[in-house]
C-alpha cells in the first residue's frame, strides 16, 4: 500500500511537471498577450443571454463596427467642411461624442459583468495567465482604470473639437471665420493710439507731424 501511494504521488508530480512544461513555451509567446487583451475587452459567457460562442461572435462583429465607424469619422474630420460630411460635420461630430460616451458606458457594464466571475474565467478562458486570483483581479482593475481614464480624456478632447465646430470661434468650422478674425484684428490695430501714447491719454488735437 505504501509503494502504491508513492507510485501515485510520483505519477501526479510527473503529470504536473509535464503540464507546466507544456504551458511554459506557450506563455513565452504571444498567447498570454492575446488572453490579456481578451480579458480586458473581450465578450464572454454571461454578458449576453446566449452561449459563449454566440457572445464572442457578437463581440467580434461589434468591434468591427466600432472600428469602421471610427475610421469614417476620422476621414470626415481630415476632410473638413469640404470632405465627405460637408456642412453636416458639426452635427456628425456631436453625435459621435454621444456615441463615445455610450461606448464608455458599455465598457463599464462589461467590466461589472466580468469582474464578478473573473476567477472562474481564469481557469476556463485564461489558462496562460497562471497567477493567484486576487493578483489577477487587482491587475485587471488597474488596467480598467487606465483604459477608462484614457477614454474619458480622448472623449473630452473630441467634445471640445465638436464644440468649436458648432459655435465657431476659429477657422475649423468655416474658412471665412479666420478671414473675419483677421479683419477684426486689423480694425482694432488701426483704431489704437500710437505707441508713444500707450499708458497715458493721447492729446486732443491732431497728432504731431513726424520728425
Amino acid at each position: 500500500r505504501v509503494l502504491q501511494q508513492r507510485f501515485r504521488g510520483a505519477t501526479s508530480e510527473r503529470r504536473k511537471s509535464e503540464h507546466e512544461s507544456e504551458l511554459k513555451p506557450e506563455s513565452q509567446g504571444v498567447g498570454w498577450l492575446l488572453q490579456l487583451v481578451d480579458m480586458d475587452i473581450g465578450w464572454k459567457d454571461g454578458f449576453l443571454p446566449t452561449n459563449d460562442r454566440t457572445t464572442q461572435a457578437c463581440g467580434l462583429m461589434y468591434g468591427v463596427a466600432i472600428v469602421m465607424l471610427s475610421g469614417c469619422m476620422f476621414n470626415a474630420v481630415l476632410g473638413g467642411p469640404s470632405g465627405s460630411c460637408g456642412g453636416y460635420l458639426p452635427a456628425t461630430a456631436r453625435w459621435f461624442v454621444a456615441f463615445l460616451n455610450l461606448q464608455i458606458i458599455f465598457f463599464v457594464a462589461l467590466v461589472l459583468s466580468k469582474s464578478a466571475k473573473l476567477c472562474q474565467l481564469q481557469e476556463k478562458s485564461y489558462p496562460l495567465l497562471h497567477m493567484e486570483c486576487s493578483v489577477l483581479w487587482f491587475l485587471y482593475l488597474e488596467r480598467v482604470g487606465a483604459l477608462l481614464l484614457t477614454a474619458s480624456l480622448c472623449t473630452w478632447v473630441f467634445a471640445s473639437f465638436a464644440f468649436v465646430l458648432t459655435f465657431g470661434g476659429a477657422a475649423l468650422d468655416k474658412p471665412e471665420f479666420g478671414h473675419e478674425m483677421e479683419e477684426f484684428h486689423d480694425m482694432e490695430y488701426d483704431d489704437a493710439p500710437p505707441l508713444e501714447y500707450m499708458g497715458r491719454a493721447p492729446p486732443l488735437g491732431p497728432p504731431p507731424p513726424p520728425a
